[in-house]
């Protein structure tokens, strides 16, 4: 007899992992990321990775489709301690800046939200918002750190149907 021989095939699967940064970074969060003409998206702008010794202060210089989005409601968090000291530029053409600073020798210390914004949808499309950063540790030093866009659709608002005529047919008896 002739000797068979039998290969049986091994497949080996690597998992890659997804480098999450090691040093501050800029989030942007969308609730909802996808909205209709005429509807509204919370963004919440993080900063993560904080250091221990913290920031004082951040400059965030967002950029969005101003055809599409039209953008206000700019709120600071309390992630620079109580009672941030902050000034906004615009939103205009497309832009606004957000400057915010600790009073009271605060500054930021751990992660979190930095600010929020509302977008409202003007016409449909999809774009990405975006927010660099530049942050202080209180050193008179402004450094620029990483940032994640993040992306907004916007989709036509549909249309609700015109009520149907129609006929009624029957008795009617009046007592």
């Amino acid at each position: 007899a002739t000797p068979t021989l039998i290969v049986t095939p091994t497949l080996a699967i690597t998992a890659t992992p997804t480098a999450t940064p090691t040093s501050a970074y800029v989030t942007i969060v969308l609730a909802p990321s996808t909205i209709t003409v005429g509807g509204v998206s919370t963004a919440t702008v993080n900063l993560n990775n904080v250091p221990a010794s913290g920031f004082a202060s951040a400059e965030f210089t967002c950029t969005y489709d101003p055809a599409l989005v039209s953008v206000g409601s700019i709120v600071a968090t309390n992630l620079f301690g109580a009672d941030p000291v902050m000034v906004v530029n615009g939103p205009q053409n497309g832009s606004f800046i957000v400057a915010i600073a600790g009073s009271n020798g605060n500054k930021a210390t751990t992660s979190g939200p930095a600010f929020t914004f509302t977008a409202t949808g003007l016409q449909a499309g999809q774009f990405a918002i975006d927010c660099q950063a530049r942050v202080s540790t209180g050193n008179l030093v402004l450094t620029t750190i990483p940032s994640n866009p993040a992306s907004l659709t916007i989709a036509a608002a549909t249309a609700t149907p015109a009520p149907t005529s129609g006929t009624f047919s029957g008795q009617v008896l009046a007592n």
